[in-house]
């Protein structure tokens, strides 16, 4: 059964996520949503951080992580580099 997550509010996405990745299924991901990623880093539902770096320059943009947000408990364990330049980094939860 294909997993889905609806709009849900921060009291009940722990007990979401949790039901979630105990369910067997495709991993769970997430695309350009960065409020979204900061809320689930800043309650610590993330197990994988998978950052691809591309090298062009857009302007001033908007920071990823902040203060509340900051992904220490994370370790790089594997990068990959491909030939257009682009760097993806693997970090996973240090637990």
């Amino acid at each position: 059964m294909p997993r889905k997550l609806a709009a849900i509010t921060l009291l009940t996405l722990d007990g979401v996520m949790q039901n979630l990745k105990e369910q067997e299924g495709p991993l769970l991901q997430i695309h350009g949503s960065g409020q979204l990623i900061r809320s689930l880093l800043k309650h610590h539902l993330v197990d994988e951080l998978r950052l691809w770096t591309f090298p062009v320059v857009v302007g001033a943009g908007r920071r990823l992580f902040d203060r509340e947000t900051m992904p220490e408990h994370f370790k790089l364990t594997k990068t990959e580099a491909c030939a257009n330049g682009v760097i993806m980094g693997i970090y996973q939860t240090d637990n």
